[in-house]
């Protein structure tokens, strides 16, 4: 199947050759917006929120793009669901951005990159898994070792768009390591990288798994992070 390169701006659709024209990739460098630091929830100052504590997250830290209702959310979308492939490279770009001088405390952690997996079915059913094509150009631009194969997901017939906080969180064995895997992720830092965090709830049962079998610190890099008036109208993977 072929696709066409984006034309425009991903965020002010003007066109140009790039996928992020010069004026809005400044802008996204110099914005500054104080969130959790384990969630990324948009907080007042950097701190923890009551959610984290209440919670008591099994993951260390998350890094995000932007917020879900911001303009990156029709980017994301059209990667998703019309299969505009060529946007990862522009959604990747845009997330380094945001990120490139938090990515050097990274250096000297041994750490590894894994995208959040799609079930078979859902993997057929799109063609592709957008964490993972949009990992790989990150992990390009920031030098992180990534792999698709260390991380399953098993079928579900559990709705995720639909289900609960609490649904997510008692989906204990969604998620499985491959035994051959299993010694890789000794005393190593372990990014997981989703395009939406809704809840937290998967990416918490991700990080349980992870520091189950030797991980030391899991870090989330996410695209987009929903705030609480959004939240209950994103689509989940």
């Amino acid at each position: 199947m072929f696709y066409l390169l984006p034309t425009a701006c991903l965020i002010c659709q003007r066109y140009q050759s790039q996928s992020i024209c010069k004026v809005c990739a400044k802008e996204l460098v110099s914005q500054s917006l104080s969130r959790c630091k384990q969630c990324a929830h948009p907080l007042e100052a950097d701190m923890t929120c009551i959610a984290c504590k209440r919670m008591a997250f099994a993951f260390d830290e998350t890094w995000c793009l932007d917020n879900y209702d911001s303009a990156w959310s029709k980017a994301v979308q059209s990667l998703k669901y019309t299969k505009q492939i060529a946007y990862d490279t522009g959604l990747a770009k845009a997330w380094f951005m945001r990120h490139q001088n938090s990515i050097n405390t990274l250096q000297g952690l041994n750490s590894i990159a894994v995208p959040v997996p799609l079930s078979q079915q859902k993997l057929a059913q799109r063609g592709f898994n957008q964490s993972w094509e949009i990992l790989k150009k990150i992990g390009r631009l920031t030098d992180v070792p990534c792999d698709a194969h260390i991380l399953h997901r098993k079928h579900s017939s559990l709705n995720q768009a639909q289900a609960s906080r609490i649904e997510r969180l008692q989906q204990s064995d969604l998620f499985h390591i491959e035994p051959q895997f299993a010694n890789q992720l000794n005393q190593r830092t372990v990014i997981v990288f989703d395009d939406v965090m809704t809840t937290g709830a998967t990416l918490h049962q991700i990080a349980k798994l992870l520091k189950s079998h030797g991980a030391q610190r899991v870090i989330n890099w996410v695209l987009l992070r929903t705030t609480t008036h959004d939240s209950s109208r994103t689509r989940r993977t």
